[in-house]
């Protein structure tokens, strides 16, 4: 185990290729790994539900990760997953997709924010892990709550001679409900939906880390969507440590030999 940790410290990651069978992880720059073994999972930039690739090639599609996940559960030589993540959040769905196959894990999974953001839909995903490691005090993280952008074109389509009219069945008469009424200046509608949105989004995050928190007026802060700096954020317990991929698999291979219940 100790020469597999070298590897992956020295060059990466261990991850899925684009078939996604368990029995094909493989390591950059060494051979297959075998024996027991902790899959490094990168989830890094905006969170979209369908697959997409970075620029270096990796899957960052919500469904991809969620496949590696399930690979590596599945994978009995797999003693459990770290999730390593520069992540500022995105999609909603693609958020809880990822969230809730946290939540079905059947070992260990933790999460190392790379020297930059766990905010929003990744701070989501970070409080289901087991464990939440920073890499420093400048990683970003929070921002839990939610928001909705509304933009109405109308004018500017009036203004270049085009009249657009939607015509609603009149059975359909709440559809796009809360749209229609933002056209007319009444934001309320919107407002509610997502009111709705941001407090399941909360009492997430604040149920995940039950037992962490540690109330100062930060706190509060966190959960009116602030950006928290590392050392504030492990203040108020939104996550467990800071330091590098090394302590986060180390926790991995602790939870492993205390026989920690998942």
């Amino acid at each position: 185990m100790d020469a597999l940790v070298a590897q992956v410290l020295a060059n990466a990651e261990i991850q899925l290729d684009d078939a996604g069978e368990s029995e094909q992880y493989t390591q950059k720059g060494a051979e297959r790994a075998t024996g027991e073994y902790i899959a490094i999972v990168p989830l890094k930039g905006v969170l979209f539900k369908t697959s997409m690739t970075d620029e270096k090639g990796h899957p960052c599609g919500a469904d991809k990760t969620v496949m590696q996940l399930e690979c590596a559960y599945n994978d009995p030589k797999c003693k459990g997953v770290a999730i390593k993540m520069d992540c500022p959040g995105g999609m909603e769905d693609a958020a809880y997709m990822i969230h809730d196959a946290v939540y079905r894990r059947n070992k260990p999974v933790a999460a190392f924010v790379e020297f930059g953001d766990c905010q929003s839909g990744g701070m989501l995903i970070a409080s289901q892990c087991d464990y939440i490691v920073a890499s420093g005090d400048y990683s970003r993280i929070g921002s839990i709550g939610a928001y909705v952008t509304y933009s109405n074109f109308r004018k500017m389509m009036e203004a270049n001679g085009i009249e657009q009219v939607d015509i609603y069945a009149p059975q359909s008469r709440q559809k796009n409900y809360d749209i229609r009424e933002a056209e007319k200046g009444n934001y309320k509608p919107l407002t509610q939906y997502v009111t709705k949105r941001a407090a399941d989004f909360m009492t997430r995050v604040y149920i995940n880390r039950l037992g962490r928190w540690v109330e100062t007026p930060k706190l509060k802060d966190a959960f009116e969507g602030a950006t928290l700096t590392g050392l504030e954020a492990l203040e108020i317990g939104l996550i467990d440590g800071i330091g590098t991929i090394q302590d986060t698999l180390n926790f991995i291979n602790w939870a492993n030999q205390n026989q920690i219940a998942i």
